[in-house]
């Protein structure tokens, strides 16, 4: 048995994945060093996920004739985290215990995603905590979209489970100005909480846009995830 073969396959795993976060990471420096003059706060996450690579097929797919010249460019790449409450319970109760990691809070986000006319490259993400006392929600964050640098898909074949590994940066938005941080905010108080509807925030018909149409929200999601800490200082685990 060579020494190859007789590697724990996490071990081997942890070698093919550093050949690409690497380079990742050179472009998350050179992410960071090109945005310092925006004053905008950048946070480097690693994000682990459980659950299922899907290969969903375009809406033209090949004819009878090319079927046999069909590639993975005629399928959607989707990655599926609706997990069962028994695995998430296995990994809150014994991983984490394992390795040595306390839970902390649990954290209720609403996420209404927001199109702004004068930068159609990027996607604003405003996120909001509900202020149960009131009722309400509210704003307390601003961010641009994450930018993912590398995506390592790994199929764990003994528990019909995949893997997901992603290392990605988030920019908060600190210094809008006064007009574009009224206008989101305007837009943000517009919403309703919807219990029922997906995302939990619905807004009344022709109420998308803010008042001088320059954001307009094009999504909405809810987040519910258990944040761990670690004993000794350093980076925060996050399983939602």
């Amino acid at each position: 048995m060579n020494e190859a073969t007789s590697e724990k396959p996490w071990v081997r795993i942890a070698k093919a994945v550093m050949q690409d976060l690497l380079p990742s990471a050179v472009l998350v420096r050179t992410e960071i060093e090109e945005n310092v003059q925006h004053h905008d706060e950048i946070k480097l996450k690693f994000v682990v996920r459980v659950g299922k690579v899907l290969f969903l097929p375009r809406r033209n797919p090949p004819s009878k004739d090319s079927v046999s010249e069909a590639s993975s460019s005629q399928y959607n790449i989707n990655f599926h985290t609706d997990v069962l409450a028994s695995y998430v319970k296995s990994v809150t109760d014994n991983v984490a215990l394992k390795i040595g990691v306390k839970s902390e809070d649990i954290k209720d986000i609403y996420l209404a995603k927001l199109a702004d006319k004068s930068r159609s490259d990027v996607t604003v993400i405003c996120k909001c905590r509900v202020v149960k006392e009131e009722k309400r929600h509210e704003l307390y964050q601003v961010e641009l979209n994450p930018v993912c640098h590398m995506i390592y898909d790994i199929s764990c074949l003994e528990k019909d489970l995949d893997l997901r590994l992603m290392p990605f940066t988030k920019r908060t938005v600190s210094s809008p100005t006064h007009d574009h941080r009224k206008s989101i905010k305007d837009l943000i108080n517009l919403a309703i909480l919807g219990p029922s509807v997906k995302g939990g925030l619905r807004w009344w018909r022709g109420e998308l846009s803010s008042a001088e149409d320059r954001c307009r929200v094009v999504g909405v999601a809810r987040t519910i995830s258990q944040a761990y800490v670690s004993p000794l200082k350093g980076p925060r685990h996050q399983l939602v």
